[in-house]
């Protein structure tokens, strides 16, 4: 097993799956930062128009019950 192990650590195959590995995982992490600003932005746009109409809505009505 440990003289495996040692061909497994000489082996320069590996240094390059780990290499690949690590460098999926960067730019896996910068698409999905990405992703969470564009969403982050898109939930914020969104619930700024929920609040609009919500507060138009109180407006009609209180400007309804004033007549």
């Amino acid at each position: 097993m440990l003289d495996a192990l040692k061909a497994f650590w000489k082996d320069e195959d590996g240094t390059v799956t780990v290499e690949l590995l690590i460098t999926g995982g960067i730019v896996a992490g910068i698409v999905l930062f990405a992703i969470g600003v564009v969403i982050r932005g898109s939930i914020f746009d969104a619930s700024g128009n929920v609040a609009d109409a919500i507060d138009y809505a109180g407006r009609e009505a209180a400007n309804g019950i004033s007549r």
